[in-house]
């Protein structure tokens, strides 16, 4: 097949893993649970609810971004013998593990009087926002932000989920893409496709 062509037949995998996703519930359950059970931490006192985004939002950035890259090492190699259940439990595990330790930076980056050329924009904006005394900004963007990554997180995981349970995807993926243009489609697809997430309506009380 063309490159067009296999293009078509991945879009349609991922197209039946989005439909298997959204007939199930279980992606938008656990994302409307996950997330409704952040913003009741609103009743903490503000500078305590800022703390737990601070902390949050780069965890969940990071967990995203380390699930992806796992999952993509995995996909173009497997371990030999080792079942589904036992690879997704790695690929999770070890994108938890580094999103903590990539965090620390950007918190007591957060918390510092200090520049950091290491920092990416979306962090050097939250940032200026807090030490220039905009908190309505900041607190509004870092709750779009925890949305946004928490959304994409646990597609993510469902995706893992997934593709770790079938070789045939595995084989196809890694046979007709390199690493760089799966890593590119899936994010794609996943930007794609958790905007029903997004619009799920979340109870949020506004009185900080």
């Amino acid at each position: 097949m063309s490159y067009e062509d296999n293009l078509k037949k991945l879009h349609s995998i991922f197209q039946e893993i989005y439909e298997k996703s959204t007939a199930e519930g279980t992606v938008k359950e656990y994302y409307y649970n996950d997330i409704s059970s952040f913003f009741k931490k609103r009743i903490l006192p503000k500078e305590q609810y800022l703390d737990q985004l601070e902390k949050n939002v780069p965890y969940m950035k990071f967990y995203f971004n380390n699930t992806l890259s796992e999952l993509i090492d995995y996909i173009y190699n497997p371990i030999k013998n080792e079942n589904s259940t036992e690879a997704y439990t790695k690929i999770t595990s070890s994108a938890k593990s580094n999103a903590i330790l990539s965090s620390y930076e950007v918190i007591n980056y957060f918390k510092s009087n200090s520049q950091n050329n290491h920092m990416t924009d979306d962090f050097i904006h939250l940032k200026s926002l807090k030490d220039n005394n905009k908190f309505e900004e900041l607190f509004e963007e870092l709750e779009f932000q925890i949305k946004y990554y928490k959304s994409h997180a646990n597609y993510m995981n469902y995706i893992a989920f997934i593709i770790t349970q079938n070789i045939e995807i595995m084989q196809f993926i890694s046979s007709n893409f390199s690493k760089g243009d799966t890593m590119e489609k899936i994010r794609i697809f996943t930007r794609d496709f958790v905007n029903d997430l997004l619009a799920v309506q979340v109870i949020v009380d506004k009185s900080l």
